[in-house]
């Protein structure tokens, strides 16, 4: 008995030391554990949104009533910091007050002791180390994070608000993504800096705000519905991408500026303004006149006259390490002498250009595009390896007015130089403006820009109405015209024309037709589009013409190349690429045309290609004061004797007749026959010498006798059957000529007829 007892005890004790142990253990774990920091903080923040007011971080945490956070937190220097701020350093240290975990709002959202009021979460000036993660968040209100840092990205893959996403002044060094994403109010993100903007497949009921901003790489809209305005004007970025968007008021891109490129291309929207807007100036790595490589960089927006905080934004020390290690890539990536493409924007637009395009949009309104920046040399003046810049509108149609000046007013730096300056050719060639498949239902242009050096590549415009204005658009502002809209003269459209690359004369007939509605003349346009054609039609036979004809060529820095990209002798169809056998046949098979071709230079030259029926007059009246000279100067035959009718005696002294205009004329066109004496032409008398006048004779001892000319009694004498003989091969040779301008003429009339 005893002994079981004794066994019993040491049970008791056994499972009493266990107990102790298992109770006991996770207290003294606890204790061991040190207290989260951030708890204390997390409270506080709940406790000022709770109340609708903003959670502000400056040197400690504090509660600022709606709206009047952001000036605490500019106080405190956020969210560019003190010079030499590492926001590393700042997530390092576990009791910086800034310090914010980056689930921080989806902690907010998932905690229920406390509510937060309508105003939303708002938290302003904070730090978030790491990645913000909204992911899936559907939010009832608000979300304000504005003069923060986020030390990483923040991922709104299929986020929702029902109100406002505001970042404003807030500084992200990775990248912002809003994939499949919903915001029913508005997105505010204006003076912020992002490494990289991504928004693909959302959708914003209200308006998307980032003025000022500067997007470090790219900023991309794929597919994205913006029910108000987009406005990115005075921002700054490497390359602005909006793809197949939809925007229902305005896009604003007023003094923005690309390092590489805008690619603005199957969207739709209510209106678009671009003043200003543009590309900065080429950078070189090599210093104090040591070898480096060439790129682009910003200019306007990092000068502290037009745009201080993009300035303050790269200069300040978090960003400019960024800047710094982008700089140092493009200085140390590998030379590829053979590669077009241009150093810096290999990873964005992958072209040899600076392209502005604008391709295949609908713009329901109008469209502004003045005071167009184009990007500037390193130096004064470009060289032959400074890359092209090109302001494409490519497929874009508008329902209202397409509204373009290209120079800003009064003209700066290269805008100043004017046709016969030196440099004036290259500066044009790298200055292009592109619009294929343009359609608006008026074109408002600058024409006093045509001496700027730009050049044009022009075709398939189409447009009801064309005036001539100095627009100005502004955000604040939109379209104003500086001067009075008014038809341009056509010496102003053929100036623009003329300096048009596209190998087509379709422009012409835009602007004919143009002409024709605001009812104007537009023969001068006409006869011009028909000499384009001709010209060019002549160049396939003779290559070395093409660079008389009426379009802008390239300058040829030794390649050879014309303005359409093939060298002058290289035209399709040229004999001179081919074998002589086989260049002759060529000739031979295609004598029709050649034909046709000569017929038709020239219709040019007495008609203007059947335009102007009447210039065949000038044609006639020269062509009669030429054999008036040649009978009356050259051959000094001036008279003539007609033959005498057979039933009259003949008279006792020959009735002389003179070679006037009218005989010449009847004898250029028989049709008419004024007289049936001008074609009975028996004897011709031609004008006594000065000697034979003196004599009283003529030198073959014949007579003298007076014709009467308008007045006047000249003497001649009887001319040679050889002076007889030359007059009348001539007079066919002017009936050859009638005809011919007999043939034109009614080719004239038809050609007036059927256009």
């Amino acid at each position: 008995m005893a002994s079981r007892l004794a066994i019993a005890a040491r049970m008791a004790a056994i499972v009493a030391s266990t107990w102790a142990a298992l109770s006991t253990g996770p207290l003294r774990a606890q204790e061991r554990a040190a207290p989260d920091p951030f708890d204390q903080t997390f409270q506080a923040i709940l406790a000022c949104l709770s109340h609708g007011q903003e959670a502000v971080f400056g040197p400690k945490l504090n509660c600022a009533p709606y709206g009047k956070g952001d000036e605490v937190a500019r106080r405190s220097k956020m969210p560019l910091g003190e010079p030499g701020t590492s926001w590393d350093d700042v997530c390092r240290n576990r009791d910086d007050p800034r310090r914010l975990p980056p689930d921080l709002i989806k902690r907010i959202m998932a905690q229920k002791d406390t509510p937060i009021a309508p105003a939303g979460i708002r938290i302003i000036g904070g730090v978030f180390c790491g990645n913000v993660d909204l992911v899936g968040l559907d939010l009832p209100y608000s979300l304000v994070i504005d003069r923060s840092v986020v030390n990483g990205i923040i991922d709104g893959r299929n986020f929702r608000t029902k109100a406002d996403f505001s970042f404003d002044n807030t500084v992200v060094l990775r990248s912002l993504l809003l994939n499949r994403a919903r915001i029913e109010g508005s997105v505010y993100g204006s003076r912020s800096f992002l490494d990289r903007l991504m928004v693909n497949d959302s959708q914003i009921n209200g308006t998307w705000w980032q003025t000022e901003s500067v997007i470090f790489t790219d900023a991309h809209f794929h597919r994205t519905t913006i029910a108000g305005d987009l406005r990115m004007n005075e921002s700054a970025f490497t390359r602005l991408w909006i793809l197949s968007s939809t925007i229902g008021g305005t896009v604003l891109l007023d003094d923005s500026e690309a390092r590489c490129a805008y690619h603005i291309s199957s969207n739709t929207m209510g209106f678009l303004t671009a003043n200003g807007a543009g590309f900065g100036q080429m950078q070189s790595t090599g210093r104090d006149g040591r070898p480096g490589v060439d790129y682009p960089w910003w200019q306007r927006a990092v000068s502290a006259s037009e745009q201080p905080y993009t300035k303050q934004l790269l200069e300040s020390s978090p960003i400019k390490r960024i800047t710094d290690a982008k700089l140092r890539e493009i200085a140390n990536k590998p030379d590829q002498p053979n590669s077009p493409l241009i150093r810096g924007c290999e990873d964005t637009s992958h072209s040899a250009y600076l392209e502005f395009y604008l391709f295949d949009n609908t713009v329901r309104t109008a469209m502004c595009l003045t005071s167009f920046a184009w990007l500037n040399p390193k130096a004064g003046l470009p060289d032959y390896k400074h890359p092209v810049s090109i302001l494409a509108l490519d497929g874009t149609k508008v329902g209202g007015k397409l509204i373009v000046d290209l120079w800003p007013d009064p003209p700066t730096g290269l805008g100043q130089l004017h046709p016969g300056d030196g440099p004036y050719d290259l500066v044009t060639s790298k200055n292009k403006f592109e619009a294929i498949g343009v359609s608006a239902s008026a074109l408002i242009y600058n024409f006093a820009d045509n001496a700027k050096p730009y050049f044009t590549y022009v075709d398939g415009l189409r447009f009801d109405q064309i005036h001539k204005a100095q627009p100005a658009c502004r955000s604040d502002i939109g379209a104003q015209l500086a001067t009075q809209v008014e038809l341009p003269n056509v010496d102003e459209v053929m100036a623009w024309l003329n300096k048009n690359a596209a190998p087509s004369s379709q422009p012409f007939t835009a602007f004919v037709t143009a002409f024709e509605r605001a009812g104007e003349k537009a023969t001068d346009l006409r006869v011009r589009r028909q000499t384009y054609e001709l010209c060019e039609k002549t160049a396939r036979w003779l290559p070395m013409i093409a660079s008389l004809c009426p379009r802008y060529q390239l300058p040829d820095p030794g390649g050879g190349a014309t303005a359409s990209g093939t060298s002058a002798s290289a035209a399709d169809g040229a004999p001179g690429n081919q074998g002589v056998l086989e260049a002759i046949w060529n000739v031979f098979s295609a004598t029709g045309e050649l034909i046709m071709i000569g017929f038709d230079w020239t219709l040019y030259l007495l008609a203007d290609h059947g335009l102007r029926p009447a210039k065949v007059v000038w044609s006639v009246v020269l062509t009669l004061i030429a054999f008036f000279a040649l009978f009356w100067v050259w051959l000094r035959v001036v008279g003539f004797e007609p033959d005498s009718k057979k039933d009259q005696p003949a008279p006792p002294s020959p009735i002389i007749w003179p070679i006037t205009f009218l005989f010449l004329f009847d004898r250029l066109i028989p049709a008419y026959k004024i007289r049936d004496e001008h074609y009975e032409i028996t004897k011709v008398y031609r004008r006594a010498t000065k000697s034979e006048i003196k004599a009283g004779s003529s030198t073959s001892g014949g007579p003298l006798y007076p014709m009467p000319y308008y007045g006047r009694k000249i003497q001649v004498c009887p001319g040679s059957e050889t002076e007889l003989t030359q007059a009348n091969k001539w007079l066919v040779i002017l009936r050859i000529i009638g005809v011919i301008f007999t043939i034109f003429l009614l080719a004239a009339i038809n050609t007036l007829v059927h256009s």
